[in-house]
């Protein structure tokens, strides 16, 4: 049973903790989940589920991006808390260009 349900959530996405800094209590939130999972709430209830261990283990600050073209993230970013904070123009590189991102964080 333990490695069907691995096996099941191998195949909805991914969600966890990057670029944590334990000195100052930060941390980024990343995520994907496979296009038959879009639009089922996976990805809002794993950070829902993540954020509160992240801010019981220590952490004071989630810091949460995407691309401005990525209105689902934005939904996903709305939906579990995380205020909207500003646009970092040109801020990444993807593969087909430059994209400004939206910046969201939720504080303990």
């Amino acid at each position: 049973m333990r490695e069907h349900f691995a096996q099941l959530r191998a195949q909805l996405g991914r969600a966890g903790l990057k670029h944590l800094k334990f000195s100052d209590g930060t941390a980024d939130v990343a995520y994907w989940t496979v296009p038959a999972a879009r639009g089922r709430g996976v990805a809002p209830r794993a950070v829902k589920a993540m954020a509160p261990w992240a801010f019981g283990a220590g952490f004071h600050r989630l810091d949460l991006e995407h691309a401005v073209a990525n209105t689902a993230s934005c939904r996903v970013a709305e939906k579990t808390g995380f205020a909207a904070e500003g646009v970092r123009r040109s801020a990444w590189l993807l593969a087909d260009g430059r994209c400004d991102v939206h910046a969201h964080a939720r504080l303990r």
